[in-house]
């Protein structure tokens, strides 16, 4: 955990340089408490805002979906990315209001967005375990599909292999829930822990999300190609779509609609954008 926290930090300052997690520890110890303290106020001063990452598909070309990406516009930090708050939200137990919290941001988007938004367009909202589990976060999209149906649907709920394999019988209750609401889900991060594939017929998804680490390097001639096609072979038998995260060349690009992926997003289709820049981008691509 310690290695990974340093290299996303790495990543956040713009890649290519080294950041020791000795130099961030002191910092963190105090920052936990201050998030913990802090994420009331930021709740009811709606300080956590989306960032909107487009999703397209590769045999049209068209902007079909889009995953809403929290940011915290802290007033003392400024904007504050996820992997600074996430883990002590989670420590906390406190990660539900925020899944309940980026839930109701992504419903009052898409009630916002109507008259713009292509007629298939899916907004994939992250919800973390114990959000998943939480009666209380089932019980609000119940609520919310009989006041609004039409909304609800336009709903993608992502979650972790971590959520089907600790919270089994609450998952397949609510995966059941979802399907009867007709609320898609994807299962984020595909392939980078467990035994996923045992698990792919026992649970009901709409869309496999395939991690990055196979589309890193796939334009070399390398295996990850063999096991991308498997995966999306797979997907398709068991009638769930793929989508390849990650995309960063045309090469990638290129690759991955040959070897079938239903669904691309990434840095060469687009960076999270903010909403009047992700509106933007929407509508010219569709001119």
């Amino acid at each position: 955990i310690d290695a990974d926290h340093a290299m996303y930090q790495a990543k956040l300052m713009g890649r290519n340089q080294y950041v020791f997690f000795e130099a961030l520890a002191e910092q963190n110890k105090t920052s936990n408490v201050k998030v913990e303290y802090d994420f009331d106020n930021a709740v009811n001063n709606l300080e956590f805002i989306g960032n909107y990452q487009p999703l397209i598909d590769f045999r049209s070309g068209d902007v079909i979906g889009a995953e809403v990406l929290v940011r915290w516009q802290h007033p003392k930090l400024g904007l504050v990315f996820p992997d600074f708050f996430i883990p002590t939200l989670e420590k906390s137990g406190q990660i539900v209001q925020l899944d309940l919290y980026m839930l109701k941001l992504a419903l009052s988007k898409l009630k916002l967005w109507a008259d713009w938004l292509p007629e298939k367009f899916k907004l994939n909202v992250n919800v973390s375990t114990s959000g998943f589990a939480s009666e209380d976060f089932i019980r609000y999209l119940q609520e919310q599909h009989q006041k609004s149906a039409v909304i609800t649907e336009r709903l993608c709920i992502e979650i972790t292999e971590e959520s089907l394999i600790l919270n089994v019988d609450a998952v397949k209750k609510h995966l059941d829930i979802l399907k009867e609401l007709n609320i898609s889900v994807a299962l984020d991060d595909f392939g980078t822990g467990y035994s996923s594939l045992s698990y792919l017929h026992q649970f009901s998804l709409d869309y496999l999300k395939i991690d990055k680490s196979f589309v890193d390097g796939l334009n070399a001639i390398s295996n990850k190609v063999v096991i991308l096609n498997a995966v999306v072979n797979l997907a398709k038998a068991l009638k769930i779509k793929t989508t390849a995260e990650g995309i960063e060349t045309a090469e990638q690009y290129q690759k991955l609609k040959e070897i079938g992926c239903d669904l691309g997003q990434g840095y060469h289709i687009a960076k999270p954008l903010l909403e009047a820049d992700f509106k933007r981008f929407l509508l010219n691509r569709s001119l």
